[in-house]
């Protein structure tokens, strides 16, 4: 689990991105990015000893948030497509009544 904080500010990322229709991989890129990003600044600073191990927590709590964020671009994505299933159901019924081959008690 994430974070309260963490979850709440990638969340929203994460749901805008699902909206833009995104491919995950593109929606979700940027997290495997910060990797690069680090180890850029860390290259310019003077190593430290311990440097190494925790530059491999760092890349471990990296994963675990991209894992974290695709399970919310997975349940954004399902909303979706549910919500858009429903509308389509709903317009379907709506054109069947105004058709008049289905009336509202035969639902």
């Amino acid at each position: 689990m994430m974070p309260a904080e963490t979850s709440r500010f990638l969340d929203g990322i994460v749901r805008i991105r699902a909206v833009q229709e995104f491919a995950p991989s593109e929606a979700l890129g940027f997290i495997f990015q910060l990797k690069d990003v680090v180890r850029k600044v860390l290259a310019k600073a003077p190593q430290h000893p311990a440097a190494a191990n925790e530059l491999d927590v760092f890349d471990s709590a990296v994963d675990d948030l991209a894992l974290f964020a695709f399970d919310l671009y997975m349940q954004c994505r399902e909303k979706i497509y549910d919500i858009k299933a429903k509308e389509a159901r709903s317009l379907t019924f709506r054109l069947l009544q105004k058709a008049q081959i289905i009336t509202e008690n035969q639902e």
